[in-house]
């Protein structure tokens, strides 16, 4: 779940993805040969004694990932409308949303737009119409979802920051984050690390 340029979104539907496979693997245990493979191998050598352990531990972590991750049960609507907002039912929306959904809606050209450009880009075409949409856009574009630009971030500064480039201020470290933040990290790290 790292990288880089990936939305929230799409760790939502990882995690999601990977509890519906907590669920079915919890229901599902007696057949795990199904899914692993080398389970039945086991079950040859007689090493499957107590399956119920497995059916156990599956079922604390997917209690564990329920719990974790509850914020996403909140905010799926709004990624659902985020994420396909040609395809969402408008009476199912926030009474604010909803005319302008229906107008979002009846828009071919804008349909069209959505088909061939990304999210991050698509909701730029709608400015001038759609404000309550284009913020809901904005909330969600802006969310984190995990900590690895920060952690890389850290980095970096930690390679800058050294013994042996004792003459760098907090000035000249601030301008190093604002030209990092601007900047693909991969040519920054280069010119940094050669400077």
């Amino acid at each position: 779940m790292q990288g880089r340029k990936r939305l929230v979104t799409q760790y939502c539907d990882t995690i999601r993805a990977f509890k519906l496979k907590l669920s079915l693997w919890e229901t599902t245990f007696r057949w795990w040969h199904r899914s692993f493979p080398l389970s039945e191998k086991c079950a040859c050598h007689g090493m499957n004694s107590d399956l119920n352990q497995y059916k156990d531990k599956i079922t604390e972590l997917l209690r564990e990932f329920k719990q974790r991750f509850q914020i996403f049960g909140q905010l799926e609507t709004t990624f659902q409308v985020f994420c396909s907002p040609f395809t969402v039912n408008p009476s199912d929306l926030p009474v604010d949303l909803q005319l302008e959904i229906i107008n979002l809606l009846c828009h071919s050209h804008l349909k069209t737009k959505f088909a061939l450009a990304s999210l991050d880009t698509f909701y730029q075409y709608l400015i001038p119409g759609y404000p309550k949409v284009i913020v809901l856009a904005a909330k969600v574009l802006c969310v984190f979802g995990t900590t690895y630009l920060c952690e890389q971030m850290f980095s970096v500064m930690n390679i800058n920051k050294t013994k042996l480039r004792s003459r760098l201020t907090h000035a000249h470290l601030n301008d190093i984050l604002k030209s990092g933040c601007c900047t693909g990290f991969d040519t920054w790290y280069w010119y940094t690390s050669e400077s």
